[in-house]
């Protein structure tokens, strides 16, 4: 099994809903998935994600996801209802000989996919965007990227060890 903690998901990759909920996990992650997991098949995770979007990661993954999400979002002890639904939400799966993976309704209906998909890496995560909801987000990040660099670059600093 790999070194997931090494591991760092990049790129963006469009793709298409079938009629049957199925979309293809693009190669470049499916290999890393692969890699990390140690098999051809991977068990994996998708689950409700920030921002109406969805999360992909590795099934074995999906506590520390749980724990990343928390540490990031709460201040105080985890509440019980964002576990339940986190959990309750994740759809494990195992892709399928052409790398396609199930997404249910539920799912489709919290990130709004209909037909195009975008799959990002993320860093440690994928995530699984409808292609207009992140086009849309994409364009307003971008116009705001040079604030978000200068309050990256102050937080990283403010951290001990960060720097200068």
């Amino acid at each position: 099994m790999g070194d997931m903690a090494a591991t760092v998901f990049t790129g963006r990759h469009d793709y298409t809903l079938d009629s049957k909920g199925r979309v293809a996990i693009p190669k470049p992650l499916l290999e890393q998935l692969r890699r990390i997991s140690g098999a051809e098949s991977p068990r994996l995770a998708l689950t409700l994600g920030t921002e109406d979007c969805l999360f992909l990661v590795l099934a074995a993954e999906l506590h520390t996801v749980l724990e990343e999400g928390r540490a990031e979002f709460f201040d105080e002890e985890e509440p019980e209802d964002f576990r339940r639904l986190f959990y309750s939400t994740a759809l494990e799966s195992t892709p399928d000989p052409q790398g396609r993976i199930v997404v249910s309704p539920d799912l489709r209906t919290y990130a709004g996919l209909e037909s195009d998909v975008t799959f990002l890496g993320t860093g440690r995560r994928i995530e699984v965007w409808s292609t207009k909801r992140w086009n849309d987000r994409q364009r307003k990040l971008v116009a705001d990227f040079t604030r978000m660099a200068r309050a990256a670059k102050k937080a990283s600093q403010s951290k001990p060890g960060g720097g200068a």
